[in-house]
């Protein structure tokens, strides 16, 4: 009996561990529009207030093919930032159609991508 219970408790408790995407806790990031013709043409996402804009979502690791870029190898793990659909229509609104939206916690974050879930 004590074993049978064991093996249950334990299958419940490493199914998440074995889980494709594990909850993670809900954060906000800030939301940048970047330029779709000079991406080193960039600015803050800023409501009709003049506040910034932020996202809702997660932050998930990602593995990508690992690609060589002017002769650097580039580590093949990146992040992206995990928002629903009607957050994500939310935010596209502060930006010009001729720029995207990208996350960032900070003016010297890497540039990564929103992903839809």
């Amino acid at each position: 009996m004590l074993k049978k219970t064991f093996i249950i408790l334990s299958t419940i408790i490493a199914t998440p561990a074995f889980s494709r995407e594990s909850i993670l806790p809900m954060t906000t990031t800030y939301v940048f529009c970047s330029s779709d013709k000079d991406r080193s043409q960039w600015r803050w996402a800023k409501d009709t207030n003049n506040n910034y804009v932020t996202a809702t979502g997660y932050w998930k690791v990602i593995r990508r093919d690992e690609q060589i870029v002017y002769g650097i190898n580039f580590d093949p793990f990146s992040f992206v930032f995990v928002t629903t659909s009607n957050e994500h229509i939310r935010i596209v609104k502060f930006c010009k159609k001729d720029e995207s939206t990208q996350p960032a916690d900070n003016s010297t974050s890497s540039w990564y991508s929103f992903s839809i879930s």
